[in-house]
């Protein structure tokens, strides 16, 4: 067997390039996770926009009717309905889209993750297989 200075180097080098990899992996999967975290705060603050745009315009409506001498009842009462459903389809549309959007940040840092710590442990077991060979502890 024989261990050189330059065997031993290549080996630590490849073992560090390996451990930054992997730490690479799990730092790209935290920059998604806040990611994914600042699309659900976005959206949660631009459904309480909405949600209050909505309640305004739903109030003006209410006291335009009643300005005008229109009871909120019969044909006003439906289309306040259709007014309030529509503006729940929105709320909705809008929290799914966000969380859709957030789901696919944390997506993209699990497979990141995953991809260069996959290759943080090829990296490893090249660096050992190298190491073993050039010094023939595996043999000759």
């Amino acid at each position: 067997m024989k261990v050189t200075f330059g065997n031993v180097l290549r080996l630590a080098t490849g073992l560090y390039t390996a451990k930054q990899q992997y730490d690479a992996g799990k730092q790209a999967e935290e920059i998604q996770d806040r990611n994914a975290q600042r699309v659900r705060e976005e959206t949660a603050e631009q459904a309480r926009r909405l949600d209050l745009d909505q309640r305004r315009a739903r109030a003006q409506l209410v006291a335009r009717a009643e300005a005008s001498g229109l009871k909120t009842t019969g044909s006003t009462s439906v289309y306040l309905d259709e007014f309030d459903k529509e503006n729940t389809h929105q709320l909705d549309w809008l929290n799914r889209s966000g969380e859709s959007r957030a789901s696919i940040f944390e997506d993209i840092g699990d497979n990141q993750k995953e991809s260069l710590q996959y290759g943080a442990f090829g990296s490893f077991f090249k660096s050992v297989n190298k190491f073993g060979s050039d010094t023939g502890l595996w043999g000759s």
